[in-house]
């Protein structure tokens, strides 16, 4: 599949959980997280052919990451600040909604606090940094 589109920087797997079932908390993450993969980012995929990297059950090209500039820590959200350089430099990601990567959904209270601190908080200070890169 890489091989044979030189403009294919990133396959992304959806994740499917293995403990989605142990309690109502993670059986509401699921719901929510499953909802991200299965219609977000599949639908971003095909539309527009944009979908943010996940930190996990995705394969890179080298090439694309060193194109985009390479893995920077300038923010605490890198996987999404990737993907966003990575697609303004021209790549094309896809999606595989068939292809399934096993994690945990992890319990404790304070790492969803966390979780959502990074997801909504932090999400604009890569936006930005991302905005002012590109146009100044």
């Amino acid at each position: 599949m890489v091989q044979d589109n030189d403009d294919l920087g990133l396959v992304q797997a959806r994740w499917s959980f293995v403990n989605r079932d142990e309690n109502l908390l993670t059986r509401l993450q699921n719901i929510n997280l499953s909802f991200h993969f299965e219609v977000e980012q599949q639908v971003n995929g095909i539309f527009i052919n944009f979908f943010g990297f996940n930190g996990t059950a995705g394969v890179w090209r080298i090439k694309t990451l060193e194109d985009a500039g390479g893995w920077l820590e300038r923010t605490t959200v890198e996987d999404m600040d990737i993907a966003v350089r990575a697609h303004l430099h021209g790549w094309k990601f896809i999606f595989l909604n068939d292809v399934e990567v096993r994690p945990t959904i992890a319990i404790p209270h304070y790492f969803i606090s966390l979780m959502l601190v990074k997801l909504f908080v932090v999400a604009n200070n890569s936006f930005s940094l991302l905005i002012a890169s590109y146009f100044y």
